[in-house]
């Protein structure tokens, strides 16, 4: 193991990472051949790797140089945080994340929106923009006016 702090931390997490069963995460995502793919909080791009061959691109973003360069090989690597992503990138995953949320799938009925607007918040920060949620939930959110809140 090498000698940092930062180094410790990112061989035990690659460990870990290793050790997961990717293959529900990635048909979660349902990847089709001509999607891109940008896995943020990417560690060591495990889950990147595992897109790669189903997707036209996959890029592993995260803030910490010693979990990408544990990248295995193949996985495109982008060391930044969120605020690479295009503002207008961060809106739209918020608001997919919600509709998805909210709305009756094959394999599950529709999320309350309260339910649906407490899961933003609890993400707000790590996977979703915090000035997008709020906006998102001042528009969209249980509190707003019900005409949002038509069936798709």
């Amino acid at each position: 193991m090498s000698g940092s702090r930062f180094d410790r931390t990112a061989d035990r997490y690659l460990e870990q990472a290793r050790r997961r069963d990717w293959s529900a995460v990635v048909e979660l995502c349902r990847p089709g051949a001509g999607d891109r793919a940008l896995d943020v909080g990417a560690g060591p791009g495990l889950l990147s790797a595992a897109l790669a061959p189903r997707v036209a691109r996959a890029v592993a973003l995260d803030p910490s140089p010693a979990m990408l360069e544990r990248a295995p090989a193949g996985v495109e690597t982008a060391e930044g945080t969120g605020e690479a992503i295009p503002f207008e990138a961060r809106i739209i995953a918020a608001c997919d994340a919600y509709n998805a949320m909210t709305t009756t799938r094959p394999y599950r009925e529709a999320m309350d929106p309260a339910a649906a607007a407490v899961e933003l918040q609890r993400c707000s920060g790590s996977q979703f923009d915090p000035t997008v949620v709020e906006a998102l939930l001042a528009v969209a959110g249980p509190a707003a006016p019900a005409r949002l809140h038509l069936a798709a």
